[in-house]
């Protein structure tokens, strides 16, 4: 009886504390922490999944003649999973044209931000994979480009961090598990 007991605390122990498992599943930013110089088009909607509306990274029509910038905010944050973890959706075309440039950087607190990768030239999409070990809460576009202004339409993150939900049953039989240690050590001591 006590081998069983000590198997189920054990059990019970390491599904508790098994880490979550990322499977992909669409995330879009669901606010704008900042946007500057940029021009809305369509929708001007930056938010949500893609609609084919949003902004110009630049003050102007192209050429940009203020290069713009726009932090979008994820309230859940994003994790490192398998392959793509962040997309920049860009409005006209499924992916940036070849002279529309701009970097890519990730934050966890919105403040101290880490360069990502290079968008544009058919580059949209971006792996955080030996980049960036947090989560991810907001991504930054800045606007490179003296030719033509990137048209955002939405980000979207793979990999939502959620936290690992013990199922009824495991805590049941971690709970039976520390009774029955308990127990154990009352009756030794007795």
């Amino acid at each position: 009886m006590s081998r069983f007991v000590s198997s189920g605390l054990l059990v019970g122990l390491l599904a508790m504390t098994a880490p979550a498992v990322s499977v992909a599943t669409p995330v879009y930013s669901d606010f704008m922490a900042d946007i500057q110089n940029v021009i809305y088009f369509g929708s001007g909607v930056l938010t949500g999944a893609p609609d084919d509306g949003g902004a110009f990274l630049s003050n102007t029509y192209d050429p940009p003649t203020l290069l713009g910038h726009i932090t979008a905010g994820f309230s859940t944050g994003l994790i490192d999973g398998a392959g793509v973890d962040i997309v920049i959706h860009d409005a006209y075309e499924n992916e940036p044209a070849s002279n529309e440039f701009a970097d890519i950087f990730v934050s966890s607190d919105g403040s101290a931000f880490t360069y990502l990768g290079a968008y544009g030239n058919g580059i949209n999409s971006f792996d955080l994979n030996g980049v960036f070990g947090g989560t991810v809460s907001y991504v930054k576009i800045v606007n490179t480009s003296t030719v033509n202004s990137p048209d955002i339409d939405a980000f979207q993150g793979n990999y939502a961090g959620t936290a690992p939900v013990p199922e009824p049953a495991t805590c049941l039989l971690l709970g039976a598990g520390l009774v029955a240690a308990a127990g154990r050590r009352l009756r030794k001591r007795a």
